[in-house]
């Protein structure tokens, strides 16, 4: 797998860990007006456990030890069962990955464990999705393909001062500073060839393709992460090449999340909106997370 490395100086994080009730997150997948027409269901699928995160009876004096962890992943419209493939590697992942950094000392990681267990929950994601799909159509009488539940899929492990991805795909991570610049964690896979393929995670190449990033950063202040259906709208691009976050799209989207002032349900309804539907027909997945910069709702 190739591992994309990108860290600070050394320094150590509090040994408490960040105090989850400070950050705010919103949610939410939406089906693209372009598919409305052809499949009549969302593909995408995500899962994100920052509710138990921030539920008082996990809390330990305010300081929970684990980190968030979101999955999503896009089926592909082009697939059969894209919506239970997406759903499920979106289940499988959360889970893999959630086990495989239930043990970490997060006082004194190094760069090159995190990455480690980031790989280890890869790769028995992979290994559990596989099996999976086997099970389903060795079970039903559809002779289904494995092809026919492909599906991309993003991983994001987040505990302040660091921030890992794993991407199969082109899914995409964005991450913010304290001062506002806004830094491209794990660009969206992009083919020279053939600007409608992907990889996905069923695919024999799809650990070998795998991008897996590390970042420590003292002065991050939030993150996106989407499906390939933002890409477009949301990313500055170079031809074909994404070089940088919009600064327009992601800044205010941040800037009221952290005041407490953009809801789950507002997201939602912002992603139905004609300035964005008009440009993005497929569906739409964002999870978004920034420290609260007001009491608001904490």
């Amino acid at each position: 797998m190739k591992d994309i490395k990108q860290h600070t100086a050394p320094g150590l994080a509090a040994a408490s860990g960040p105090y989850w009730p400070d950050w705010r997150t919103v949610c939410t997948s939406v089906i693209g007006r372009g598919h409305l027409k052809f499949y009549g269901e969302c593909q995408d699928a995500f899962r994100c456990n920052v509710a138990e995160l921030v539920d008082p009876r996990t809390l330990s004096n305010g300081r929970p030890p684990q980190p968030m962890v979101v999955t999503i992943s896009d089926g592909l419209g082009s697939a059969a069962n894209s919506a239970a493939g997406s759903a499920l590697a979106a289940a499988i992942a959360q889970a893999a990955t959630e086990e495989a950094f239930a043990g970490t000392d997060w006082a004194v990681a190094q760069p090159w464990q995190l990455t480690s267990a980031l790989h280890g929950a890869l790769e028995s994601t992979v290994a559990q999705l596989r099996a999976a799909v086997a099970a389903v159509t060795a079970s039903t009488r559809h002779q289904w393909q494995h092809s026919s539940f492909n599906a991309t899929l993003l991983i994001v492990v987040f505990r302040p001062p660091w921030l890992l991805t794993a991407n199969v795909g082109d899914g995409f991570v964005v991450a913010q500073r304290d001062d506002g610049q806004l830094l491209m964690v794990a660009p969206p896979y992009v083919s020279g060839s053939d600007a409608s393929a992907t990889v996905t995670a069923l695919q024999w190449s799809a650990l070998a393709r795998a991008q897996v990033s590390c970042l420590y950063d003292p002065a991050l202040s939030g993150f996106a992460a989407s499906t390939d259906g933002l890409k477009d709208i949301s990313l500055d691009w170079q031809g074909r090449i994404p070089e940088t976050p919009h600064h327009d799209f992601f800044a205010p989207l941040l800037e009221r999340i952290a005041a407490g002032t953009l809801t789950g349900t507002q997201i939602t309804q912002f992603l139905h909106d004609d300035r964005i539907g008009a440009h993005a027909d497929d569906d739409l997945t964002l999870v978004a997370v920034a420290r609260a910069t007001s009491e608001g709702d904490r």
